[in-house]
């Protein structure tokens, strides 16, 4: 999401659980002074929780 100098936008993400081992998210904005601006999805992914990270 790449924003203007002095843009404000309302960001908003979204988890999902789909399973313990798997997580779905969406990352969403809008422009902050206009409430009846459609939201535009930036991003969406999965998040694997059935692996560990060591020593993060």
């Amino acid at each position: 999401m790449l924003l203007q100098e002095k843009e404000k936008r309302i960001v908003q993400i979204i988890l999902s659980g789909h399973s313990k081992a798997e997580i779905s998210f969406s990352i969403y904005s809008r422009l902050a002074n206009n409430s009846a601006d459609a939201w535009i999805c930036h991003a969406t992914g999965k998040i694997d929780n059935e692996h560990q990270l060591i020593g993060a």
